[in-house]
């Protein structure tokens, strides 16, 4: 459904008594009509065409509180370049993006979506049409979000589907910052696996994956190797 997302917030907004206003976007202006049609009757409402591989219009340029997206970013040429674009529209002191994106493919996913040209728009270096989570939060803070943050779950679900957020600040709190720390664990195989990068060479970032013991293995004689990160002198 096209605005599914639109309704389910504007509907819950409106139960909360707070008073907002919203604007619904699309690259498409059939779709923006399709759309108008269905919000028909609410003040609260705006609508415009946008195309998030170019630069806003003026007037749009640090005019909004949030912006969300679901599943739209991935179909721009250059996630960094879109993301960036967006940040524009948000307010400079406390402004945040939502999106929602697929974070792991499916073969279904490219049966069905492959067969359309907006699946291989991508030229920033992905090599698939859904980013994974490092990917997300490298683009967001190369776009000039100060901070990212992403759900998270055990369950294969909470790791296909996910909300990341870039924020125009950085939270301040050291509680924020371990709360972040630990939102970028995640599980292979069983096994607790974070990513870090460990080193930077001009605009590439390079990661590693450790493998941290389960609780078995640290009450057990027999244990998994862990690597050692060190900073050379």
């Amino acid at each position: 459904m096209i605005g599914g997302t639109s309704k389910f917030l504007v509907d819950f907004l409106t139960r909360s008594g707070i008073n907002f206003t919203y604007t619904f976007t699309d690259i498409s202006s059939a779709l923006v009509s399709g759309v108008k049609k269905d919000f028909a009757g609410l003040d609260c409402m705006r609508y415009a065409t946008l195309d998030c591989d170019e630069p806003p219009p003026p007037e749009f340029i640090g005019k909004f509180h949030a912006l969300v997206s679901t599943n739209c970013i991935h179909a721009t040429h250059n996630a960094t370049t879109s993301l960036a674009n967006i940040r524009q529209m948000l307010r400079p002191d406390n402004g945040f993006l939502a999106l929602v994106e697929f974070t792991n493919g499916m073969y279904w996913f490219d049966l069905v979506y492959g067969l359309l040209d907006g699946w291989w728009l991508f030229s920033d270096g992905r090599r698939h049409a859904l980013g994974d989570i490092p990917f997300w939060e490298r683009s967001l803070l190369a776009a000039g979000y100060k901070s990212a943050n992403w759900t998270s779950g055990d369950t294969p679900e909470a790791k296909t589907l996910q909300l990341i957020c870039g924020f125009n600040s950085t939270g301040g709190s050291d509680g924020h910052k371990q709360e972040r720390q630990e939102s970028r664990l995640f599980k292979r195989g069983g096994v607790p696996v974070e990513t870090l990068v460990w080193k930077r060479v001009d605009d590439l970032e390079l990661s590693a994956d450790v493998y941290y013991p389960s609780e078995i293995e640290k009450t057990t004689a027999l244990k998994r190797p862990i690597g050692e990160l060190h900073r050379g002198s």
